[in-house]
């Protein structure tokens, strides 16, 4: 190699290290927050008896003779765990959540709530500036925003779900369940998930029938016992993703959340494999 071709090549490689040397090195890429490890940085102060019994001394302002709101400058924080999810379509606008004191139910206008807040989900809920109700027809205290027509509780719109529940960690998928008795359920369990075992449908309920009426979006109850005889009642939206599949024929288990309505109480199912029931029925 020539001395002429030798100057070329350091002139280049000379141009080339002044030219790296003079670039802005890359931005480094931002660390990801792992969302296992989201925490809002608030404590909760409150539990959900604590909530039931303010409702109960009057220690809240009044809206109406049922209706309560949570001052503004209160600054109440509750965590919970969400136990319902409406992916299944078996809720529609609302959610339950559980503490170790006991249950509570959101009442939300918006729909697909699971996509940000699912079953197993920790929530921090700052309460200041919410409305709560019992409702006796229910037997549940219902957390909302504002009043319908000037009576009832109102849902929290979704666009402000936000500002009022922080997600805390990741989503427990695995989730404790309440065992209760079928002939042993007081209003203590209701909007509680619960777990009855060695139960079955009715038998005229098993002959070919669906949880609902999937084509006419109409729901249904079904009917679950044990081998005593005592029962209790399944009730399914027709627009529950499930609504058309046949109703087991078996004797198991059953995981949902306990409702009331007027004195009979009642269980929504949040995901249908959450019935297990392929054992024996009972001799009766």
């Amino acid at each position: 190699m020539n001395t002429i071709m030798k100057q070329y090549i350091y002139i280049g490689l000379s141009i080339l290290v002044i030219f790296t040397s003079c670039v802005k090195k890359e931005f480094d890429e931002p660390d990801i927050i792992n969302p296992c490890d989201v925490d809002p940085g608030l404590t909760a102060n409150v539990t959900i008896f604590d909530i039931q019994k303010m409702y109960n001394t009057g220690n809240l302002d009044t809206i109406n003779e049922t209706v309560y709101t949570f001052p503004k400058d209160s600054n109440y924080i509750l965590e919970a765990v969400i136990i319902s999810s409406d992916e299944q379509g078996n809720l529609y606008k609302e959610m339950f959540i559980e503490d170790a004191t006991g249950a509570i139910k959101i009442s939300i206008d918006g729909t697909n709530l699971y996509n940000d807040f699912n079953q197993g989900q920790t929530v921090i809920i700052k309460l200041s500036g919410l409305n709560i109700e019992y409702d006796g027809n229910v037997a549940l205290y219902v957390l909302g925003m504002g009043l319908f027509e000037d009576v009832s509780l109102g849902r929290i719109p979704v666009t402000l779900l936000s500002e009022y529940m922080l997600r805390k960690s990741c989503p427990n998928k695995e989730l404790s369940t309440t065992t209760v008795n079928i002939g042993s359920i007081y209003d203590i369990y209701v909007g509680k998930l619960v777990k009855l075992e060695d139960v079955q449908f009715v038998g005229a309920d098993t002959a070919g029938y669906s949880y609902a009426d999937a084509p006419n979006l109409t729901t249904l109850n079904r009917i679950i016992e044990n081998c005593t005889g005592a029962s209790l009642v399944v009730r399914t939206s027709g627009y529950a993703k499930f609504a058309g599949n046949y109703v087991p024929t078996g004797k198991g288990s059953i995981i949902g959340v306990m409702g009331k309505y007027g004195s009979d109480y009642q269980l929504t199912i949040i995901n249908a494999d959450d019935v297990d029931m392929v054992g024996a029925r009972c001799n009766n």
